[in-house]
């Protein structure tokens, strides 16, 4: 095991869409599990939209990431050291250590995941999609009037992958729009910072059950 935990912290605040310079990977000293707790390597890390606005120096549902914090996110791994009886080394768990290659955790939001279900680290190899396989065919599920049609081979995943992804970017095209309408109005910079967080929100819920993540 390396001596050192790499981290993707947060350096400054994006404008328009992230960059590869809004970011900076840190070396740390990997953090030692005291009593009650386990330290996890964290073998998958997770990219959603909800991430954009928690960038943003704005009121929002949760607190924002501060420059220099290890960016928020979900995680599964492995425990590679535990002080805790609910868990042993090797278990396979999901969390929310962030971006970061290692994490401790008192077990509180923690969850255990069945190793024949999880197979993290393991390689998959693509099955080739079936020569009677049909056209994927997927309804918006906030406008079930239109459909999206996929090619002869698209797996239930990519298609889920595709529509979310259309409808994230019409969502984003909308908040110009949303912008000019508050001000319109005569609302306050707040008001529409307020506005475009409660946008961003939705498009996380969306593209989570789209993705088949959440309800719906």
């Amino acid at each position: 095991m390396s001596d050192k935990n790499i981290q993707v912290t947060l350096a400054s605040r994006p404008v328009g869409w992230a960059k590869e310079t809004d970011f900076k990977i840190v070396e740390t000293e990997i953090p030692k599990p005291v009593a009650g707790q386990v330290l996890v390597k964290n073998l998958y890390l997770s990219l959603d939209p909800y991430m954009r606005g928690r960038m943003n120096d704005m009121q929002s549902y949760a607190p924002n990431v501060k420059i220099g914090q290890v960016m928020v996110g979900g995680t599964a791994g492995e425990v590679v050291e535990s002080n805790n009886p609910k868990f042993k080394a090797g278990d396979s768990v999901v969390g929310y250590f962030g971006w970061q290659q290692y994490g401790v955790s008192d077990g509180a939001g923690l969850q255990k995941v069945d190793p024949k279900l999880a197979r993290f680290g393991e390689e998959r190899a693509p099955t080739a999609p079936s020569a009677d396989s049909e056209a994927m065919l997927i309804k918006n599920p906030f406008d079930r009037t239109e459909a999206f049609e996929f090619p002869t081979g698209t797996s239930k995943a990519e298609a889920r992958e595709a529509v979310a992804k259309l409808l994230m970017e019409r969502a984003h095209d909308r908040l110009p729009l949303l912008a000019e309408a508050s001000r319109r109005r005569g609302a306050t910079a707040k008001h529409g910072t307020r506005e475009s967080s409660q946008l961003q929100d939705s498009q996380y819920r969306n593209s989570q059950v789209v993705l088949g993540r959440g309800p719906g």
